[in-house]
């Protein structure tokens, strides 16, 4: 076996929520929706009583009928669930970033010194604080979707349209109730004239700390490329590109 064929037996899909009766799997990217979605799960699979849900909990999703799962191997996805329905959600990894900054460390990280890092000092040492944390692990790292078959990736930025269509791939009618209503704040058919919220932060990261920005962009380079998304640093803009190709994205 080469070099390429072992490193493939080692990758692993970090969160993967699957519904055997159905035949769906769902990969988990964190701050992009993913409790609006993991409740569209439940409520597709109609075994669950309305209240509150605890998604982290296995009793409760096993009783919902979900699986929820951590490094599922590649091997898995491609032979236990190669017949699976398998879709993700993704969100312009900048915007997701800052969110995730503001969720993970200004509110829960308690520095000796009573202050979390500011953006620009994050920024710099998002290389190193990457991987231990979910909330801001490129896309490529988490859902593999360049070794994956999806069959529908969806966008929060067009989450109207591509939850319509996911709904009709499946034939169901299945509503989509926003949990984190922030994170659809700014729903609009054509995302790459909307004002992103977190731009003007962004901006302010350019401006202040080109070093900083520079260590960010890299980081999530292969992310926005592959799925359309931009930053155009002379105007200091999110960008959102729309591919006509069902859902599918080409590496």
């Amino acid at each position: 076996m080469g070099l390429d064929g072992k490193r493939n037996l080692e990758r692993r899909m970090r969160i993967v929520v699957t519904d055997d009766r159905n035949k769906i799997l769902y990969c988990v990217l964190p701050k992009a929706g993913s409790r609006s979605w993991l409740a569209y799960l439940v409520r597709l699979a109609h075994r669950a009583k309305p209240g509150h849900w605890h998604f982290r909990k296995p009793d409760f999703m096993e009783k919902a009928g979900l699986q929820y799962q951590r490094d599922v191997p590649l091997d898995d996805i491609k032979t236990k669930y190669r017949d699976y329905f398998k879709f993700a959600v993704t969100r312009h990894p900048l915007q997701r970033f800052v969110s995730a900054y503001y969720e993970a460390i200004v509110k829960q990280e308690v520095p000796t010194d009573g202050k979390a890092p500011n953006l620009i000092a994050f920024g710099r040492r998002l290389v190193k604080d990457l991987y231990p944390r979910l909330h801001w692990r490129q896309y490529i790292e988490d859902c593999h979707f360049c070794h994956v078959d999806y069959n529908f990736i969806l966008r929060s930025e067009t989450v109207v349209h591509d939850h319509d269509k996911l709904n009709e791939m499946l034939g169901k009618n299945v509503p989509l109730q926003y949990l984190h209503s922030s994170n659809y704040s700014h729903i609009a058919e054509n995302p790459s004239e909307q004002n992103n919220k977190y731009d003007s932060l962004l901006r302010g990261l350019q401006h202040n700390a080109s070093d900083s920005m520079a260590t960010v962009l890299k980081v999530y380079e292969a992310d926005m490329r592959l799925h359309g998304y931009g930053w155009d640093k002379a105007s200091g803009r999110s960008s959102c590109s729309i591919r006509g190709n069902g859902g599918r994205m080409c590496c």
